[in-house]
């Protein structure tokens, strides 16, 4: 229950976090305002286990210490919401969640860009994402690792997140940035496929390095491209499919970890990496090959998009 508790929180939270950065940043900052946000979340993904495997085996602290102490900072966060200023709310319609969420669908269909960005996002996720379910496997039964102790194999992960997180947050919004997200996405592909063949511990730690820095860079950039190249009133529900991958992402962990427990925790990483490399190619050359609207394409697109949501606008707008 209390993941399920913790997962529903997180559906509210994450969006809400995301859009609200798009409300407080100048829109011409929005891109590099959500990196920044983005490198913030990936960061302690990967951190997170170094610390937990050192309050694990701190004396007095435990599980049941760690639990508490993450407790007590989420307090502090919570305190911190209220020194921020409050938002702006957008002129949108109003209705149930289910219609607000096909209306985001709706939207982000109608432009390619946003389609291969979220559709990458979810994909690689989905292939390459679950790795963090199989590495415990590996760690036990391939190098006789204890679980526990997971966090202090995999440390350069959280390093590599964090430079090359903050380093590529300036680059959303230039020319650069379809190409740089292609060969981070590669990259985070190519990490996992070499966990698939890394002989012991020693050699797996420049390859969890790879592995955090190209998981981090994809995620900072393409999500901040989704937010840049979304309209400002629809940020929220655009935002919101950037979290679908997540619980995608928990299904197919599932499976991947049920695989691994029948051919072998290294071919699924070689399976899990190949499959994100070549998503990403396909993928990634398609996104290249598009070009940004100019300013005439994009106001003569949004007065499409607007004639086309109209219907769906009037049916979500509270009767009287």
């Amino acid at each position: 229950m209390s993941t399920l508790f913790l997962g529903a929180c997180f559906a509210f939270t994450g969006p809400s976090r995301r859009a609200y950065v798009a409300d407080i940043v100048p829109p011409r900052l929005v891109g590099n305002g959500v990196a920044l946000l983005q490198t913030g979340l990936t960061f302690p993904q990967s951190v997170g286990p170094v610390l937990g495997s050192l309050l694990l085996f701190a004396p007095f602290i435990g599980a049941d210490g760690a639990y508490f102490i993450m407790a007590a900072i989420l307090v502090v966060t919570i305190v911190s919401l209220y020194l921020m200023p409050p938002g702006s709310p957008r002129n949108v319609p109003r209705g149930s969640v289910t219609r607000a969420l096909l209306l985001g669908l709706r939207y982000a269909w109608r432009q390619p860009r946003l389609r291969v960005l979220l559709a990458t996002l979810l994909l690689v996720s989905a292939t390459a994402g679950p790795y963090q379910n199989v590495l415990p496997g590996l760690l036990e039964n391939v190098f006789g690792i204890e679980s526990r102790n997971l966090g202090l194999v995999t440390w350069p992960m959280g390093v590599g997140s964090f430079i090359v997180g903050l380093s590529v947050a300036g680059v959303v919004g230039t020319r650069w940035s379809g190409g740089v997200l292609l060969v981070m996405s590669c990259a985070f592909g190519l990490g996992v496929a070499l966990l698939g063949i890394t002989p012991n511990a020693l050699i797996m730690l420049p390859v969890v390095f790879l592995l955090g820095s190209g998981f981090s860079a994809f995620q900072t950039l393409n999500t901040a491209e989704v937010i840049r190249q979304s309209e400002r009133e629809y940020h929220g529900r655009v935002t919101a499919l950037t979290f679908l991958p997540f619980g995608v992402q928990s299904f197919t962990g599932l499976g991947f970890g049920q695989l691994a427990d029948m051919i072998g925790e290294q071919d699924v990483f070689l399976l899990m990496g190949l499959s994100s490399i070549a998503i990403s190619i396909i993928l990634g050359t398609v996104y290249l090959r598009m070009k940004p609207p100019t300013i005439q394409v994009q106001e003569a697109a949004q007065r499409v998009i607007r004639r086309t949501l109209r219907p769906v606008a009037a049916v979500m707008r509270p009767q009287k």
